[in-house]
């Protein structure tokens, strides 16, 4: 027998690529992502839920993701005030973007917007026209993102039956934007409506409006099937090589809350013959190369701990990156001296990539495929 050994890496769905975004542009290696919006955006980087789904598209390669989402702005950069080194509103979101020389743009706006109801629609679709045209000069793709859904949660909260009319409204607008731009679409309002009908009793949003940890995992989720999968169910990749098994994709998430599922392993290209998986000298099970092909199930606890240590590495990245990006001290007369913090801030966020880049790649010689006789 041939005892073959590779990186364990945290491993997730086998899944086809069906937008057309994903068709003529999908997520490569070397990708530099911007996630741009309002408070829907900015909170996301305490959960990491929307990165560590991308980074199962490109398995063991690097990416940067930066998270510029600031609670209360609107498409015209309205909450975005003046800082160090940095004008206000509207020029700081695009001197900020442009520094990061992104190549792909996520685009978050409308919820703010939608209180002025079908009235405001007009002005808003006018702004954020103008808002991707001055995104389209950093020649990134771009994402349009649509509000999410206004969760009703019971009195005394607001009936939100009306808001949710407008944002329908909203949504089905830039949809037909996103199309005259030929830019991808990202229904979130539909898919969050959809995951709260699923599971009623399990609350998405802590005050209606403000996505929780559940929300943003199903936004996650959502911007996954809706941009670069087709199937983003709990199956995870290999493909045999002549001399080692690549990953195709890592896993996906746990969703919070929720005992994982059990991983369903495939295994693709193996030779004809029985094969033997194990995890760190421990044999997990053995199947014929045909059901390696087809996908045999696995206890998903040892690709869990890694692809949620990943997840927490990226969202200490995230906090690195906004105390250094929005620091709370960020005040004129403190501008003397503040040069350095930002240095440091850098650095830090840049070892903190390093890290994510470790967890991504997985650890070392712990997984194997042993194979058995071959078969006539």
């Amino acid at each position: 027998m041939t005892l073959i050994r590779l990186f364990l890496v945290p491993l997730i769905p086998l899944v086809a690529a069906s937008a057309a975004f994903a068709q003529s542009a999908p997520i490569q290696p070397g990708e530099r992502i911007v996630l741009l919006g309002n408070a829907l955006i900015e909170h996301e980087r305490l959960h990491g839920y929307i990165e560590t789904r991308l980074r199962r598209h490109v398995p063991g390669a690097k990416i940067i993701v930066r998270n510029l989402g600031w609670a209360g702005d609107t498409i015209r950069g309205e909450a975005r005030s003046g800082g160090f080194q940095n004008p206000e509103g509207m020029p700081r979101l695009i001197k900020e973007v442009k520094e990061l020389k992104p190549t792909i743009i996520f685009v978050g706006y409308g919820m703010n917007e939608s209180f002025a109801g079908t009235e405001g629609l007009a002005g808003f679709l006018q702004g954020y026209d103008k808002l991707l045209g001055d995104l389209a000069t950093t020649k990134a793709r771009l994402v349009v993102l649509s509000p999410t859904w206004h969760e009703d949660l019971g009195r005394p909260l607001p009936d939100p039956a009306e808001h949710n009319k407008a944002l329908v409204a909203y949504t089905a607008a830039l949809r037909t934007l996103a199309e005259k731009r030929k830019l991808p679409f990202i229904d979130l309002h539909h898919a969050l409506a959809a995951a709260k009908t699923a599971t009623p009793t399990h609350a998405l949003t802590s005050n209606g409006i403000l996505l929780n940890e559940l929300g943003y995992w199903h936004m996650a989720a959502a911007i996954e099937k809706q941009l670069v999968s087709t199937d983003a169910d709990e199956r995870v990749g290999f493909r045999w090589t002549d001399k080692d098994l690549a990953p195709t994709l890592l896993m996906a998430p746990p969703q919070p809350g929720t005992t994982p599922a059990q991983a369903l392993v495939v295994l693709q290209g193996l030779p004809a013959g029985r094969h033997t998986l194990k995890l760190s000298g421990v044999e997990l099970t053995t199947a014929a190369a045909s059901d390696w092909e087809k996908g045999v199930r696995l206890p998903a606890a040892p690709f869990i701990e890694d692809i949620e240590a990943l997840r927490k590495s990226i969202v200490m990245r995230n906090d690195l990156f906004f105390r250094g990006w929005r620091p709370f001290n960020d005040h004129s007369r403190h501008w003397g001296f503040m040069a350095k913090d930002f240095k440091l801030f850098a650095e830090m966020v840049e070892r903190q990539d390093d890290v994510i880049d470790n967890l991504r790649i997985g650890r070392a010689a712990s997984l194997a495929i042993v194979a058995g006789e071959k078969t006539k």
